[in-house]
């Protein structure tokens, strides 16, 4: 992945946020391979999604398959394939995406979000309070204050992410886009690779 210091990344924080569950949602499923989702601040020429695998993990893999490595090789031969999905957060198709997953969320999206950010401010208080208090010293009440806001900050992300994978899944172009990643990288095979052609062909027909 070409990286340049000079360029800025289009999505903020909250952004990626609402992104990742959805990009999340269509992520090959697969034992022997783990993927991890990452924003990166690309050129918006460059490909929209990229694939990469972590080299170290690659080079220990290969040692162990020849039985190099020693006692560690079986620990890494066991582990699954690690590979990075770099969504290029400059790109338009991934901007508009973005655009498609707040437009279907509506206006729940804004409450939730609100009462996320209630809760996180609650919480911030709160540990400001008790922020030189040893453990031990908590009262009971500040211990399960501490512990109801984080569950509930807990349980609305959870609301949230829930929905958002449930929009991205219905995504056929999200779908698209890590397909075209992974056929790139020659790993699309079989019935993934039949079921490509087939909604590149369903994408073009719209």
């Amino acid at each position: 992945i070409q990286k340049e210091d000079n360029i800025r990344m289009s999505l903020t924080e909250a952004q990626q946020e609402l992104l990742r569950p959805v990009f999340e949602s269509q992520m090959p499923k697969d034992d022997k391979i783990h993927y991890n989702i990452s924003f990166e601040a690309m050129s918006p020429d460059e490909a929209p999604v990229v694939i990469t695998q972590n080299e170290f993990m690659r080079r220990m893999k290969e040692m162990a398959a020849m039985g190099g490595g020693g006692g560690m090789s079986q620990f890494y031969s066991q582990m699954p394939d690690n590979y990075t999905i770099a969504v290029n957060a400059n790109h338009p198709l991934v901007i508009d995406i973005l655009g498609e997953v707040e437009n279907e969320y509506g206006e729940k999206l804004k409450t939730i979000n609100k009462k996320i950010e209630t809760a996180q401010k609650q919480q911030a208080n709160l540990n400001e309070l008790i922020k030189d208090k040893k453990e031990a010293d908590l009262t009971e009440e500040e211990k399960q204050q501490r512990d109801d806001l984080a569950k509930k900050v807990d349980d609305l992300r959870g609301q949230r992410t829930a929905r958002l994978k449930e929009i991205g899944a219905g995504n056929s172009l999200v779908k698209q886009l890590i397909d075209l990643a992974l056929l790139s990288n020659g790993m699309l095979k079989g019935e993934q690779l039949t079921n490509f052609i087939k909604r590149s062909v369903e994408l073009i027909g719209k």
